[in-house]
């Protein structure tokens, strides 16, 4: 469609401006913007509360709570609460009895919440919630803008479809058309109300460059109606504001070629766009089909307009096996006069009518959106301009396409297609006809409903008792923007991290006393609920550690260790806790004094110590809960020096088959009742030589070995001398010929 005819057709009758160039638009300061929002959060240009939930989204007055006390409580006790919190009832509610307390500042709303709530004279405590009109916007215009929302007719709904989706940033619309004014570059200005819309990788398939500038006003209008910046404070609104545009012009001043067409689909394709919109037209050609099936094989939903001249639906939108062809209705949901029909027609979405005002406004039923106040003129600086075709009507449908692919993750053309025309309003002939195609593309309808959320597990799980505020992560699926998370069926601030993850602000309240706590995750209507079964959270009193047994034990050499059993109360049953030995304040084995071990109940622990380089002395045993709760018994644990043994300082030795060898073992730190070992591995056979002890003191011990019973071999002998407590020494005897 050649852009300085067809493209101009779009535009009959349509020099209906409703502002002066937005220049002279005076934007209030932001001390002035609190104001006007009664100094309440939701002021600073925060999105609608979905479904007036309010915490989940912030959207409540800052330091300020409802209160409602009991009945029964004494108005003096009250006073005195209220006093001690250094807070003031600012309102009494006299029929509900509820009171509005203003908080002091540094203190949270969610903090100053759950203190009151847990005082016995509270009957309830809140944040004094803000309730919006649902899908308000700020852009002063959007009010003028019946084709997207209005109560009466003619408007596709994204009032109620914001509640659901805005659109994702990763969620790419090509707009293929006269360019867009998207950048300030050379004698090029941006759209002042595009400066919060997201472009990505912008292409000039006419001149060949990187910079798709419009020269027309066209795909700047369009761009508009897909992603115009919203809830700005300016000018208007569009329907997919959160997604990000991918400026891309093919049609110059005479219009675009086929080839250039090409260019710009395979472009769009190959970048990752998910939507393209195509408000233009023409002829049939193989490039023009090619280019099509390309995109669409690559996962391209394609929106086409399907022309102006009252007649047979344009190509591309034509293509019906790859194309969604968009007709034109008015704001009494008829169709408009120029809009092209036939079998091919899949959809109708306003396009206007401007010799008409039928809604009264004091303005033409055109589609509002900014563009150049000169047609063609770049440098004629901007204003909101009502314009009418089936250019106009495109783009509504590929903005709803990306809130679905945005709200969904599905890309698949042929499914957002089926989509949009089963949840279109019908028009016409009931069922699909050659006028209304499958009627008029509804936002809301086309969004599913949030489902019911649910949780599988919680990081972390639990806390200790009196520590302070910190973040916890949900874990689950079918989480949504605005899913909440409730704490004791209490909501909690919430942050949307993806469908199967979410955060919560928990307050160090929360978490003051032990107990357990019920976390569910509340998805808003429409649909939606909460998600069942709630999930435990446990806040743990710090272990304590009371006694040990054995609690003296003798150090030794090699990969020595001992098994203890400690006692004590609320350790962590079922998790891995971690045991230390210190001694005077440091971690002194070079090792860990105990691997983490299984804890099987909550009031003892059985565990091996590690011993190997544990001095003689004193030792503090610590517990550690894997939620970073500690106990330590000081000075629970006596470690005695092992055996030494220090003569000969030659490897003892005895004769085969001789009985009984008398062997002294000269050294110190033997303890009554001490062992002597001598043995052998052979092929994993343990072979002992028979050891009698004859006579022991702490610094010597006699014993008799019998090299003949069982029949000893030739070579070394480990042998070990193992005191009561479990310390040890070794040597070496070697059986000779």
């Amino acid at each position: 469609m050649q852009k300085k005819g067809s493209l101009r057709l779009a535009r009959t009758a349509l020099a209906v401006v409703i502002a002066v160039a937005v220049t002279i638009v005076i934007i209030l300061p932001v001390s002035q913007v609190i104001a006007a929002g009664n100094n309440r959060e939701v002021g600073l240009g925060t999105r609608v509360a979905l479904n007036g939930r309010g915490v989940g989204s912030q959207e409540f007055v800052p330091g300020e709570i409802n209160v409602k006390f009991k009945e029964s409580a004494l108005a003096s006790r009250i006073e005195d609460l209220v006093s001690q919190q250094r807070s003031d009832v600012i309102y009494t509610c006299p029929s509900l009895g509820f009171s509005t307390v203003k908080i002091p500042a540094g203190r949270s709303v969610p903090e100053m919440v759950e203190t009151f709530k847990k005082n016995p004279l509270v009957e309830y405590a809140e944040p004094n919630y803000i309730d919006q009109l649902q899908a308000t916007v700020n852009d002063p215009y959007f009010p003028l803008q019946w084709h997207l929302e209005n109560p009466v007719s003619g408007s596709i709904h994204v009032g109620q479809a914001w509640d659901l989706e805005t659109g994702r940033p990763d969620v790419i619309v090509a707009v293929v058309d006269s360019g867009v004014a998207y950048e300030n570059y050379g004698g090029y200005t941006q759209a002042p109300d595009l400066a919060q819309t997201n472009f990505v990788f912008p292409h000039d398939s006419v001149d060949g460059d990187g910079h798709p500038n419009d020269d027309d006003g066209h795909g700047t209008h369009v761009t508009g109606t897909i992603a115009q910046s919203t809830n700005n404070g300016l000018g208007v609104a569009g329907v997919a504001y959160g997604c990000s545009i991918m400026p891309i012009r093919s049609l110059g001043p005479g219009g675009g070629s086929h080839a250039q067409f090409a260019d710009a689909f395979t472009w769009a394709a190959d970048h990752c766009a998910e939507v393209i919109n195509y408000s233009g037209g023409g002829s049939d050609s193989v490039t023009k089909r090619n280019a099509c099936q390309y995109a669409y094989e690559h996962g391209v939903t394609i929106c086409a307009a399907s022309g102006n001249d009252n007649g047979a639906v344009d190509y591309p939108a034509a293509y019906d096996q790859y194309c969604i062809a968009v007709g034109a209705t008015r704001y009494d949901e008829t169709r408009s006069n120029y809009s092209n029909f036939g079998p091919q027609l899949d959809v109708v979405a306003p396009g206007g009518d401007t010799s008409v005002d039928q809604n009264s406004d004091g303005y033409a039923d055109g589609v509002l959106q900014q563009t150049y106040n000169t047609e063609g003129d770049p440098s004629s600086g901007f204003g909101y301009w009502f314009w009418q075709g089936t250019s106009m009507a495109t783009p509504h449908v590929s903005g709803v396409a990306a809130l679905y692919i945005s709200r969904t993750g599905i890309r698949n053309p042929d499914a957002v297609r089926n989509q949009l025309q089963t949840t279109a309003k019908d028009l016409g002939t009931p069922g699909r006809d050659d006028y209304y195609g499958y009627g008029l593309i509804n936002a809301y309808g086309a969004l599913p409903p949030n489902p019911v959320p649910t949780t599988t597990s919680l990081s972390p799980a639990s806390k200790v008792a009196g520590q302070g505020a910190f973040t916890l992560t949900v874990n689950g699926s079918n989480f949504v923007p605005g899913s909440v998370v409730q704490w004791n069926n209490s909501d909690r601030i919430t942050h949307y991290r993806s469908a199967t993850r979410l955060t919560a602000d928990i307050t160090a309240a929360d978490i003051a006393t032990a107990g357990t706590a019920s976390v569910t995750v509340f998805n808003s209507s429409p649909g939606g609920g909460t998600s069942t079964p709630a999930l435990t959270f446990t806040i743990h009193n710090p272990p304590t550690v009371s006694s040990i047994k054995p609690n003296i034990l003798g150090n030794g050499k090699g990969n020595t260790s001992a098994p203890i059993t400690i006692y004590g109360t609320d350790f962590v049953p079922g998790s891995k806790t971690k045991v230390m030995m210190i001694q005077s304040g440091v971690l002194k084995p070079k090792k860990k004094a105990a691997k983490y071990v299984v804890v099987s109940d909550d009031k003892t622990i059985t565990c091996n110590l590690v011993l190997t380089s544990a001095a003689a002395g004193a030792w503090d045993v610590v517990v550690t809960n894997p939620d970073g709760g500690t106990g330590t018994l000081t000075g629970g644990l006596t470690v005695t020096p092992h055996p030494v043994i220090t003569r000969p300082t030659t490897p003892f030795s005895g004769k085969i088959g001789t009985s009984p060898v008398s062997l002294t073992l000269i050294g110190n730190n033997y303890q009554t009742g001490a062992t002597v070992k001598v043995y052998k591995i052979i092929k994993r056979v343990e072979l002992d030589i028979p050891v009698t002890i004859k006579s022991q003191s702490a610094t010597a011990i006699t014993c008799d070995l019998d090299l003949t019973s069982p029949p000893a071999v030739l070579g070394s002998y480990k042998g070990v001398v193992t005191n009561p407590d479990g310390g040890i020494g070794t040597f070496t005897f070697k059986v000779t010929k």
